[in-house]
């Protein structure tokens, strides 16, 4: 995808930030806003699907090769992640643990977070925020990479078929998994089912905003984004209260468009290009996000001043930031040019021509 015309990184940046201001409210026991029954951590995780779905299925469109497919996705997430899960268990975690080094790298759940470097969430290291109101959570965000990454396996297959007689059976298959999360959703919404660290019943309430996203880029549907009625729509929808299950099923519709809508809108930003390519460090943000959410808190607490969601967000969104910037040019922008290095191995060995983009 060519980011010098299209604003996916505004979008995901913005999804990262609702993720942040989202957990803000949650940490500190507060009130907070929703759009359409969606809290702005869950609609931040939407936007991501939903941008996840379009960008994935579009890298798939053009390089087939599930190899050279494989390795652009497995360095998109697993660097950043194994570092921040390292910095985290052994710089971070034994200064804030209450317990002494000793104890803390002798406890069982010091090398259980560990597993987070494979995808199997763990949220807790021994004495880390043990004081905070949520002491269960050092990084709450951590839930959502499996489910991603599950459907970064699953993408090419879901392409690949869905685009059978013109995009109808995808359209279906989008249809029905929509469905089955909506009925969970409202028939069952304390449903969990845990495999491999991960709550499907979470999972499902997200995914299908990932097909929704993958549909868009199968039957490129350009044309029908207009920057002026997602605006109208965004208005309507916060302006009129609804039932929590009408919001879900008018989520699947009006979240897409909405996201797209500004996604291929032109010079949102009074075209100054240079800016959209820097708005690079979304994953960062959502990985870091949580953890300098709780430490501002551990501080705050510590000191006996009001937790308010404003000042957690606004420490939060300081810490976080520079520790994503630092993520973005130590860690995810090397491991890109490493990514693109293999990649051009594989396709001298394998002898393929590079894609037509």
């Amino acid at each position: 995808m060519n980011e010098r015309w299209n604003n996916f990184n505004l979008i995901r940046l913005t999804a990262a930030l609702l993720v942040l201001g989202g957990h803000s409210f949650v940490l500190t026991g507060s009130a907070a806003p929703s759009f359409l029954g969606s809290a702005p951590h869950r609609l931040g995780i939407i936007l991501f699907f939903t941008a996840g779905g379009y960008l994935i299925t579009e890298s798939w469109k053009r390089d087939r090769n599930y190899l050279c497919y494989l390795i652009r996705r497995v360095f998109r997430i697993f660097p950043a992640l194994i570092t921040c899960i390292a910095v985290l268990t052994f710089l971070i975690g034994p200064l804030l643990s209450a317990y002494s080094l000793k104890e803390y790298f002798s406890d069982s759940r010091t090398w259980n977070y560990l597993r987070n470097m494979r995808l199997y969430v763990n949220y807790t290291l021994p004495g880390v925020f043990s004081e905070n109101p949520i002491s269960t959570a050092v990084n709450g965000s951590l839930w959502s990479l499996p489910v991603e990454f599950f459907m970064y396996l699953l993408i090419p297959a879901i392409y690949e078929i869905g685009r059978k007689g013109g995009g109808k059976v995808h359209i279906l298959l989008t249809v029905f998994v929509c469905g089955i999360s909506a009925w969970k959703h409202i028939a069952v919404p304390e449903w969990s089912f845990v495999i491999y660290g991960t709550d499907l019943g979470q999972a499902l309430e997200v995914v299908p905003f990932y097909f929704l996203g993958s549909l868009a880029a199968t039957l490129e549907m350009k044309r029908i984004w207009n920057l002026q009625l997602a605006l109208l729509l965004y208005v309507v929808c916060q302006g009129v209260p609804c039932s929590d299950a009408v919001g879900m099923l008018l989520s699947f519709a009006v979240v897409p468009y909405i996201a797209f809508s500004f996604a291929f809108c032109e010079n949102p930003l009074g075209g100054r290009q240079w800016i959209r390519k820097r708005l690079e460090f979304s994953y960062g943000l959502y990985l870091y996000g949580f953890f300098a959410q709780q430490l501002a808190i551990s501080w705050l607490w510590k000191k006996g001043l009001p937790l308010k969601a404003e000042v957690v967000m606004a420490f939060g969104l300081i810490l976080a930031g520079v520790l994503a910037v630092a993520s973005e040019k130590l860690v995810e922008e090397p491991a890109r040019k490493l990514s693109h290095k293999l990649i051009d191995r594989v396709r001298r060995c394998l002898q393929i021509t590079d894609p037509v983009l």
